[in-house]
Parts: structure tokens; sequence; C-alpha cells
């Protein structure tokens, strides 16, 4: 697969090394200009945005699709990315719209490295329960200085949480994987369309 674009995170790289002594979570916008944001952004979204209609994960760095996804970039939030000095990731922190009647957002966290110019690995270790922005800002803070200090998340997981919405993805059903760069189900969702289909060729057979 392409990633043309990978080549703009030299620039950011540049400047994280200058920014060794500022807060952890300072955001991204009291560190990066509006530029070093949208490239961040636009060398991430076919990972962490939803695919073009037409697109596949095969085909979704198609250049076809460059400006559908320059848009949905523009549609997503960096909150934070931080250099953590502990080891060679850069940890991000998206928000996005959901929807909702209310306006609710979702906050998606994980790291990334940059060799050489090349995303060499992408993963997202959370996306949150959609909530209303006061509650999320809240909420999601926690959650990613827990993971930058390497802590276990699985008390956010629904499961564990005694019904306080937190963590969303990763469930026990749903996980990320790395290797293909997505979150991947072990419930085939279309199970119930294929028996459905099943009974009707079965009728139409006899």
């Amino acid at each position: 697969m392409r990633f043309t674009k990978i080549i703009l995170f030299y620039i950011i790289i540049g400047f994280i090394g200058s920014c060794k002594n500022e807060p952890l979570l300072m955001p991204a916008n009291q560190q990066y200009s509006k530029t070093e944001i949208d490239s961040i952004k636009y060398s991430v979204i076919r990972y962490l945005g939803k695919l073009a209609g037409k697109a596949n994960n095969g085909t979704k760095f198609n250049t076809e699709f460059d400006e559908y996804y320059k848009n949905l970039a523009n549609s997503h939030d960096l909150v934070y990315f931080i250099k953590n000095q502990n080891d060679d990731y850069y940890y991000f922190l998206f928000t996005r719209i959901a929807p909702s009647l209310y306006e609710k957002k979702v906050a998606i966290g994980g790291k990334l490295m940059v060799e050489n110019g090349k995303l060499t690995h992408y993963e997202e270790a959370f996306r949150t329960w959609k909530m209303l922005v006061p509650e999320l800002e809240q909420k999601m803070n926690i959650i990613f200085q827990d993971y930058l200090d390497g802590k276990d998340l699985s008390q956010y997981y629904t499961k564990n949480s005694n019904n306080v919405e937190y963590i969303e993805f990763p469930d026990d059903q749903n996980s990320f994987d790395i290797e293909k760069r997505m979150w991947v189900s072990s419930i085939d969702y279309m199970e119930p369309y294929y028996q459905l289909k099943r009974g009707v060729d079965t009728v139409a057979s006899k």
C-alpha cells in the first residue's frame, strides 16, 4: 500500500524533539501549527476514519479517494500528539463528532512510530463511547494519561466499569489488529442475513 503523505512527518519529528520539557498533556494546538496538525491528521486518516463509500481496505489509498479523506480529516480534532521519552512512540488522541440528537463526540487513543519517513507502526488502544463534550473531555484525559503511563486500561472496559461508560472498544468481541491496522470482530454480523438467505434458498429449491 502507498503511504505517500507520511513524508510530512519529517517536519513534525524535528519539532517534537525540541519539546522534551513540555508538560506531558500539553494540547496539540499549543505545540504545533495548523499546517502541522493537518499533516498529522491526513497522514493517519485512512486508518482512523471510515472507509470511502466505494473503497475497501485494499483500495483506500488510491488517489481517487484523496478528496474524501481530506474532508474526513477536517472532521477530526487532534487533541494530543505526544512523544513519550520512555519509548520511540508518538501517542495520539483524536476526537470526532458522533451521530446523536445532541452534540456528542468519541475519542480515539493510540500510538504510532515513524522510521525513515514511513509509518512503521499504527495502533489504536481504545475508542470511547460517544458522550457529551464536557463528559468526554474529563474521561478521555483520565484514560489517556493512564495510557501514557503504561497502565492497564481494562478497568475502563464496559464489562468492568460498573455501568459507567468509558471505553466501547476493545471488548470481548472487538479488538484492534495491529498487522491490518483496523478493528476486527470475532462476530460475523452478517450471519443473520446468511441464515435468512439459506432459508429462502431452501424454500425455493423445494
